[in-house]
């Protein structure tokens, strides 16, 4: 019970948590320090790092019990997730970095979705005129073009889905929702100090 107690502790994710875990890293179970030494590694901040710098010092590689396995701890957030104990310096600093980050690496969205709808209205196009066109010498270049539009259409797709994906890597997220504090609303959070989202705190 207590170890179970333990794993949900990373769904929490609050400061308070930070004094049970203090408990349970000196609990005479091993597998008890073992899964709250795990929690530490996902809760993050100034306050979790010195607990961790304890529980390295216990000497004992006890490891779960053999009934006790963990089902996998749901992954990390991205690349910056953040953490109540953070001060708004760190806070600007990082979005700012995420930010310059996501302008190199990611293709604008509104760039992809007008390509989409172009290539849409050109593939409809070229296929009115390869109805009519179909049995003159005006069919091959027609069906390159179709060809092309097509082609630039997945490309497109493929872009669409590698720039989410580095978003979703790159993105700074709120420590409570997991939703993303970037650009306009990461502004807002920046100015309150708060979640745009949900209203929680990010930083002091």
């Amino acid at each position: 019970m207590r170890w179970a107690a333990i794993q949900s502790l990373w769904c929490v994710g609050k400061e308070k948590v930070l004094a049970l875990i203090e408990k349970a890293l000196a609990d005479k179970d091993g597998s008890v320090r073992v899964e709250a030494a795990a929690t530490l590694g996902c809760l993050g901040g100034e306050k979790a790092l010195a607990l961790l710098e304890t529980a390295l010092e216990d000497k004992d590689r006890h490891s779960p019990r053999k009934g006790d396995t963990p089902s996998p701890l749901p992954v990390a957030a991205p690349l910056l997730r953040l953490s109540t104990d953070m001060t708004r310096d760190e806070f600007i600093a990082q979005q700012t970095a995420a930010e310059r980050q996501i302008r190199r690496q990611v293709i604008p969205f509104g760039v992809l979705y007008a390509v989409f709808f172009a290539m849409i209205c050109a593939i409809a196009c070229l296929a009115v005129l390869l109805c009519f066109y179909f049995t003159t010498p005006a069919r091959t270049p027609i069906l390159y073009e179709l060809g092309s539009c097509f082609v630039l259409f997945e490309l497109g797709i493929l872009a669409e889905r590698d720039g989410r994906r580095r978003f979703e890597k790159l993105g700074v997220k709120c420590p409570s929702c997991h939703r993303f504090l970037m650009f306009t609303l990461g502004e807002k959070t920046a100015e309150t100090g708060r979640c745009s989202h949900c209203g929680e705190k990010v930083f002091d």
